[in-house]
């Protein structure tokens, strides 16, 4: 189960190593920082860099919620748990399958690539395949897509990196 840490924006990894320091290792799987991974121009040439999903949050991967909440105590002044309501409680089971079906190993979505058809998204490579109706907004000039996911039940709308290669109308590619 995943549950979500806050932190100071512009603090996430400092914030994550005192917490690997401070939690003992079997309180927990995995602690990650969700990333996304677009492409950036520089110099006229294009170059893949990763950003942070959701901006001063970080992630971890645990059977005992409780524990996570105790060990985070000592380190209130740089970490604050994500809670409902007052409860400490992990991510819901559909909103956690929906982010794995994104991430690749590293926990990093990569860059996606399609085609607008008839106003409608067609994604062909990345893992946005088959998600098109996620995706809310496009910047085709800086490459970059806004897609809205839930997390706790809330819709939260980030930033992905997707190419549209192409926008065409369907009178357009019969003719």
């Amino acid at each position: 189960m995943w549950y979500v840490i806050q932190v100071t924006e512009g603090s996430t990894e400092n914030a994550v190593s005192k917490c690997r320091n401070a939690f003992p290792e079997t309180s927990y799987s995995k602690m990650f920082i969700p990333m996304y991974e677009r492409k950036h121009k520089t110099g006229g040439e294009w170059f893949i860099v990763r950003k942070e999903l959701f901006s001063g949050y970080f992630f971890v991967d645990s059977d005992n919620g409780a524990a996570i909440e105790e060990c985070l105590k000592p380190l209130s002044r740089f970490v604050k748990p994500v809670c409902v309501g007052k409860d400490f409680v992990p991510i819901r089971e559909d909103e956690q399958k929906m982010l794995e079906s994104l991430f690749n190993s590293e926990k990093v979505i990569a860059v996606s690539k399609g085609d607008i058809v008839n106003g409608e998204y067609e994604i062909y490579e990345g893992p946005l395949i088959g998600k098109g109706t996620i995706i809310r907004r496009v910047n085709r000039h800086k490459r970059i897509g806004e897609v809205e996911i839930s997390l706790h039940g809330e819709p939260r709308r980030v930033r992905i990196g997707l190419e549209i290669v192409n926008k065409t109308m369907k009178e357009e590619m019969s003719a």
